[in-house]
């Protein structure tokens, strides 16, 4: 027979792991569940999800990087674009002077 632990509120080791994935869900994992302790069954979880939570930040600040430094890059041509739009005087049509 195999046991597993319940899910209840009151288990230590379910807590932490909950209270981590509520954390990522909003955004920042501050305290990620401690993959050394608590019953063997949810060591190996607690280590995937701290991995995954990681790998999943580094990609979130990756991207927001990169949109950041896209952002930069269009703002340059575009800001030089509309000064010499801006700056370009008008002129009479052909033919009319």
């Amino acid at each position: 027979m195999h046991w597993s632990p319940s899910p209840s509120p009151d288990h230590p080791p379910l807590r932490t792991l909950e209270a981590a994935t509520t954390q990522l869900s909003e955004g920042q994992l501050v305290h990620p569940p401690d993959a050394t302790t608590g019953p063997p069954e949810l060591r190996s979880p607690a280590a995937s999800f701290t991995h995954t939570a990681t790998r999943l930040q580094q990609l979130f600040k990756a991207q927001q990087a990169f949109a950041s430094e896209a952002s930069h890059q269009l703002k340059t041509p575009l800001t030089t674009l509309r000064l010499r739009l801006e700056n370009l005087e008008p002129r009479p049509p052909i033919g009319r002077v």
